[in-house]
């Protein structure tokens, strides 16, 4: 639905800017991932025990992994629409955010599959597409047809979804003994 929506709102060359919009910010979060949120599933799933240890560990690298992939956004960025339209960038840097929030989400996801808590888990993994069909809808509804209002609709989509999903993940976590978490190095292997 929200595809057909964008489409007539948008036009063909403003609806393939939001589609590349869309597409880099994900793209270079599965990247810059390095694999850890599958990881963490993982060993979350092997040793219950240790999911808050596991997580505590893996929260600085996930602020590291942050800085860099909204560092590599951004420079893409500008190398990809340095000769687009003004509004292009604009609402480029609207998307900044997806990055991180899109790997919070994977994060989040992964460690409920981990703690094998398989309904939220199910449920959560359709918030963006659900949240960014309902602000297309919207948009749509008040007769908005602007790049920059699309983009802010997919980037609160990913935002709501990623911190969401991190929080009930999170706050389901067992307390466990103080078992230390497994090395980074263990992790990303």
């Amino acid at each position: 639905m929200s595809g057909v929506l964008v489409a007539r709102m948008l036009g063909v060359e403003d609806r393939g800017y939001l589609a590349l919009l869309v597409l880099m910010p994900v793209i270079i979060s599965q990247l810059g991932g390095l694999g850890l949120p599958i990881s963490a599933s993982y060993f979350v799933a092997r040793e219950p025990a240790r999911a808050r240890a596991i997580a505590r560990s893996l929260s600085t690298v996930y602020l590291s992994q942050v800085f860099f992939i909204m560092a590599v956004h951004f420079v893409v960025l500008s190398l990809l629409t340095r000769n687009d339209p003004p509004m292009v960038w604009s609402a480029g840097l609207i998307t900044l955010t997806v990055g991180p929030a899109s790997l919070a989400h994977q994060y989040g996801l992964r460690l409920l599959q981990g703690q094998q808590r398989f309904r939220p888990f199910n449920l959560l993994r359709l918030v963006p597409a659900g949240v960014y069909a309902i602000g297309i809808l919207l948009l749509f509804l008040v007769g908005t047809e602007s790049l920059i209002f699309a983009a802010v609709a997919y980037s609160v989509s990913v935002v709501v979804a990623g911190s969401g999903t991190l929080m009930i993940a999170l706050v389901g976590l067992r307390q466990g003994d103080a078992a230390p978490s497994p090395s980074r190095g263990e992790m990303v292997r």
